[in-house]
């Protein structure tokens, strides 16, 4: 919520821009709206408290849980269309000795009307851990490194022979 509060014009230029972007790549409001409603539905039965997350800064923010998702839910609008959209790169160097530290580092290649402010959040996590992670108003977490040395990058990859398979029980 605190974040949210801190943030909260922010998060709503990110959530208009997003939208707009959308609109100007030819995604339908409908596929970005079914799209964010499956997210929110497979987030809420996955991991309820990343939910309770969203719902905590978008009340922080006085704006709709929605929008919020709607940003947490960018690359899966994106992939929801076949579209000519590429994204970053990531650079890791594993050293010859064990003992030597992996070197890892990505590029933010994106587009600059959308990410005009970003925000380097720390917190601890409910298990006591510590977490770095350099985000999108209104994310969660994105590219980023905990106190154990995981690192996490993004990448928006795409092929001709990527499909998705949808597995009900």
């Amino acid at each position: 919520e605190a974040l949210g509060r801190r943030f909260a014009a922010e998060i709503a230029t990110a959530a208009t821009a997003y939208v707009e972007f959308f609109r100007d790549l030819g995604i339908p409001d409908g596929t970005v709206a079914h799209t964010v409603a499956g997210c929110d539905a497979a987030l809420r039965e996955w991991a309820p408290h990343l939910a309770a997350e969203i719902d905590a800064a978008a009340a922080g923010a006085g704006m709709p849980s929605r929008s919020v998702l709607l940003l947490n839910s960018r690359t899966e609008i994106l992939a929801a269309e076949p579209l000519p959209v590429s994204e970053c790169s990531t650079l890791v160097r594993v050293p010859a000795a064990v003992t030597e530290p992996v070197l890892a580092t990505q590029t933010w290649d994106w587009a600059p009307r959308l990410t005009p402010d970003g925000v380097m959040w720390r917190y601890a996590t409910d298990a006591g851990g510590r977490v770095v992670t350099f985000v999108e108003p209104g994310m969660l977490a994105k590219i980023g490194v905990n106190d154990r040395g995981l690192g996490v990058h993004f990448n928006f990859l795409d092929h001709h022979a990527d499909s998705c398979l949808l597995y009900t029980s």
